[in-house]
């Protein structure tokens, strides 16, 4: 099953890095219908960033759990189970891809998109939302996110200082991505420091974005207010 997947969609000559980025959409999109107080970046701390965090969940973790408690007789909410799945199955394929090895990149990534399916053909209404069975811990969705982003708040701050300090001769950024580019690594040195959980690109990019356009007075520090909005 797995191969025919890859292959079928390897055959459709899609791009790998639009596909997870249509596909992490997705998954961001039933989180926050099944979540209405949560946000984007709420989203990405409670589901991908906490996923990534810990190298021993996979796809293939996932499936296993899934399938042992079927077995078992337990009662599972279809939606949210797939949606865990096929976020586990991304980053296992961002993996592969940083490892060269496209051939598993690929299996992996259809892996992905098959459980954003199932994900999607599910009860998408069902607001009994809960990740705790599958090792990541929280007895209050909620309050747990809410706790992280005070966490992130100095990273946060951070960023905002970089984006006012290292402007080009100290006028606006020509766009998100400009500054994005060139605070990256100063921002990166700050996490490690102070011993925040390691983003991958596509996580950048997301959070980022999403900072920026929190940002108060952003008009003040980009072109136009138009490009505060862009992801890339």
């Amino acid at each position: 099953m797995e191969g025919t997947r890859s292959q079928k969609i390897e055959a459709e000559s899609i791009d790998f890095d639009e596909l997870g980025e249509t596909l992490i959409s997705r998954l961001q999109k039933y989180y926050l219908d099944v979540n209405p107080d949560a946000n984007e970046e709420i989203f990405w701390m409670e589901i991908p960033d906490r996923i990534n965090s810990d190298p021993q969940i996979t796809g293939n973790y996932f499936c296993n759990h899934f399938f042992a408690k079927l077995e078992a007789g337990e009662d599972l909410n279809m939606a949210n189970v797939s949606m865990m799945t096929s976020c586990a199955y991304l980053f296992d394929a961002e993996r592969a891809k940083g490892a060269g090895d496209m051939d598993k990149a690929w299996k992996f990534m259809a892996e992905a998109r098959y459980w954003n399916g199932v994900m999607i053909g599910a009860d998408k209404y069902n607001n009994a939302f809960s990740i705790a069975e599958f090792t990541i811990k929280e007895t209050n969705a909620k309050s747990g996110a809410e706790a992280r982003a005070k966490k992130y708040l100095p990273l946060k701050h951070e960023a905002y200082r970089l984006i006012e300090a290292c402007r080009p001769n100290n006028s606006a950024w020509k766009s998100v991505s400009h500054a994005r580019t060139v605070i990256k690594k100063k921002l990166f040195e700050f996490a490690k420091l102070n011993k925040y959980p390691e983003l991958s690109d596509q996580q950048f990019v997301r959070t980022f974005a999403t900072w920026v356009r929190q940002m108060p007075n952003s008009q003040n520090f980009f072109e136009s207010s138009k490009k505060v909005n862009d992801l890339e």
